[in-house]
């Protein structure tokens, strides 16, 4: 690889035209940004390097790259994705790797943990729980500033627990005592909604993006056994197979959960599977170990050449930010 041609990877989730009232609490948003952020980073990558696609991966990995590269990818398959991300991406002639859980898409509806904070904001109980089996969660809440702090423990439970955030069902949650009743505003946009597969097949037909997979049930994979993480590749292949007439040949793990076990079965079906460390990609890289990625936060303002050039210094500025938010 010449000098002065990295690849970078950025990893994106959703967007938003405007962050609502009830997102101004650290916790929500961080994997939501709004469309003005997301084509100022757009318009950063294209006046700083080389927009690639997937075929192009392969040059900056073997040394034979020229020019510093970014690969954009996107992880769920959200609606926001084609509604606002693909208008942007055509704008400026580039395309992202969307990393589809299949699962989810099937499903047609947002996890029920996504609408968590927008209904808390609505309702404010005074206490929050959830129950499965033998897992009980408590937590007090009782004002708005709380959110946050309840949302996160709630997320730290479950993944302690190894239980699922995303396959927790509404009537799961306990709010002051009774089951959670669903807001009546209909007019509400679910950040976390999937794309269907008709919007995406005509997404991949314009060139605007390509797929790859992120598993069927979004579980991490380091959870997992030999046969399930069989399972949640080859079903997942099948679905996109099925929907779209492709194989894909690229995965990202989701919640970034990994271990040897994992490696070992996404590399039995995928050339190229992709992690969240925030690191640039080495020319030669263990590809056994997987492809790093930047997450793109949220901040206000994003800052992709701080986030990717000096990854240390972004995450005190975020640290220090969030701070500051906490005790608003």
């Amino acid at each position: 690889m010449q000098p002065n041609s990295d690849l970078t990877v950025l990893m994106f989730h959703g967007l938003r035209r405007e962050i609502p009232e009830y997102a101004k609490y650290r916790g929500y948003s961080s994997y939501i940004i709004q469309d003005r952020d997301f084509e100022k980073c757009i318009s950063w990558c294209h006046n700083n390097a080389k927009v690639i696609s997937l075929g192009d991966v392969q040059k900056y990995l073997d040394g034979e790259a020229t020019e510093p590269g970014i690969l954009i990818t996107f992880d769920d398959g959200l609606r926001s994705v084609i509604d606002i991300g693909c208008p942007i991406l055509n704008h400026y002639n580039v395309s992202a790797l969307v990393f589809l859980t299949t699962g989810w898409i099937d499903n047609g509806i947002e996890p029920s943990i996504f609408g968590l904070e927008r209904q808390l904001w609505h309702t404010c109980p005074l206490k929050i729980g959830f129950r499965r089996g033998d897992f009980d969660f408590e937590a007090k809440l009782g004002s708005l500033s709380a959110i946050p702090k309840v949302i996160d423990a709630l997320w730290r439970f479950c993944f302690k627990n190894q239980i699922s955030p995303l396959s927790i069902r509404q009537e799961e949650f306990i709010f002051d005592g009774q089951n959670w009743q669903a807001s009546l505003d209909v007019n509400v946009v679910q950040d976390w909604e999937p794309a269907n597969w008709r919007e995406i097949q005509k997404a991949v037909k314009t060139g605007t993006i390509e797929i790859g997979l992120h598993g069927v049930s979004h579980t991490p994979w380091a959870w997992m056994t030999e046969e399930q993480l069989e399972n949640e590749a080859s079903e997942s292949i099948s679905r996109v197979s099925q929907e779209i007439g492709i194989i894909p040949t690229s995965f990202s793990f989701p919640h970034g959960s990994t271990n040897e076990l994992s490696f070992k079965s996404a590399r039995k079906y995928f050339d190229l599977c992709f992690t969240s460390e925030a690191q640039k990609v080495k020319s030669r890289i263990d590809l056994n170990k997987g492809i790093p990625r930047f997450n793109v936060f949220s901040d206000n303002p994003v800052n992709i050449n701080l986030e990717i050039n000096y990854p240390k210094i972004a995450r005190f500025r975020r640290a220090l930010i969030n701070s500051i938010k906490s005790r608003a």
